[in-house]
């Protein structure tokens, strides 16, 4: 504008000159000249006033907030999350706002995203480390003590009842999600007496190697299994005038089963383990023939039922206390073998019901 005005006055000037004939009267000169001095005087006054009046845009003033801001973020490696700021702080009207207004509002920003990241931390704190360690362990060795009531029935009529005594244990790969192997062995003994004033010894022994797959998660875990199992009966019949015979059993099977394990929290669980075991190979060796092994019937309706119940001792979880009541039925088949003139050997069959308790030590890793 300034520039135009003066362009004005120069062309105002040359006109006068023209239409004038270039007098040179001292008269026009000063009145040239004050009017040229007139004309800038007005020029140079309006273009201030317009300078003075244009409104500063909000849009510089938003970036330059914005810069503030990023410095004062740099200089503490501080960052904030813009949608919180958002949330959490007032609106602020910057279009009626002064730069020293603009600046205390960023430090009240700043301020408030502080307290929301303070708050945020504590209402959020760090998940417990090893809450459900069944996750973190793959292997597992267990080993305890156990007390067995037995009832033995044979087929002829006679029935046997008395305490065993002994001790198991186990070495079990069971990860999540993947393939499971377990080697379980089972030792008990004790005395049964019977009617007709005798009484038999017994000793038991079982040996399951099993393999599958467990499936589930850290609070609710399933294994299902198959594999080979190998079980021995030893057997001493006390009978009348001091009489005794010897029956060893010798019984090959194939267990199908599936174990569970809740976790009710991370210091307890329990379970419900059930297996079936049908017979592939049983036989018998009698005492008095010489070792003779003789082949008995198979049979298909032997199983167990387990509740095993957990409790953790220490603080990693590693090492557990199990309680474990269970059942168990088992059949021994009776004899085939016949005489060359068609006669049976005429050994029954038992059956056998086992309930009891163990208590076990368990150690994960």
């Amino acid at each position: 504008m300034f520039l135009l005005l003066i362009s004005i006055g120069v062309n105002f000037r040359g006109n006068m000159k023209k239409s004038k004939k270039k007098t040179k009267s001292k008269k026009k000169k000063k009145l040239f000249i004050v009017g040229t001095t007139f004309l800038g005087t007005v020029g140079l006054t309006a273009f201030i006033s317009l300078r003075e009046n244009t409104p500063v845009s909000i849009h510089e003033n938003i970036a330059e907030a914005s810069n503030s801001v990023s410095a004062d973020s740099s200089a503490n490696h501080t960052k904030f999350d813009d949608a919180s700021l958002l949330v959490q702080s007032e609106p602020v009207s910057l279009q009626s706002q002064t730069f020293d207004d603009l600046s205390k509002n960023t430090e009240a920003l700043s301020k408030n995203a502080l307290l929301v990241n303070a708050r945020d931390t504590a209402e959020c704190p760090s998940p417990q480390i090893n809450k459900y360690p069944r996750k973190d362990f793959s292997y597992f060795f267990e080993i305890g003590g156990n007390y067995t009531r037995v009832n033995m029935q044979t087929e002829s009529g006679n029935s046997y009842s008395g305490n065993l005594g002994g001790a198991q244990g186990g070495f079990e790969y069971k990860p999540l999600k993947s393939f499971y192997e377990g080697l379980l062995v089972t030792w008990k003994q004790g005395h049964m007496d019977g009617s007709y004033s005798t009484n038999r010894s017994l000793l038991y022994i079982d040996v399951q190697e099993r393999f599958g797959y467990t499936a589930g998660n850290a609070r609710c875990a399933f294994t299902f299994f198959t594999g080979f199992g190998y079980r021995h009966y030893g057997q001493t019949l006390h009978a009348h005038a001091g009489r005794e015979v010897e029956f060893e059993y010798n019984e090959f099977y194939v267990p199908v089963g599936l174990a569970t394990d809740f976790a009710l929290n991370p210091w307890f669980s329990i379970g419900i383990n059930g297996t079936w075991m049908p017979q592939v190979y049983p036989t018998v060796a009698i005492g008095p023939l010489q070792g003779a092994r003789w082949k008995l019937t198979t049979t298909m309706n032997n199983y167990s039922v387990e509740v095993p119940i957990s409790f953790a001792v220490s603080e990693s979880k590693k090492c557990r206390i199990i309680l474990n009541p269970f059942y168990e039925r088992w059949k021994d088949g009776h004899t085939t073998a016949e005489t060359s003139i068609g006669r049976s050997l005429g050994l029954p069959g038992n059956t056998y019901n086992f309930w009891g308790g163990e208590v076990n030590v368990l150690y994960s890793f």
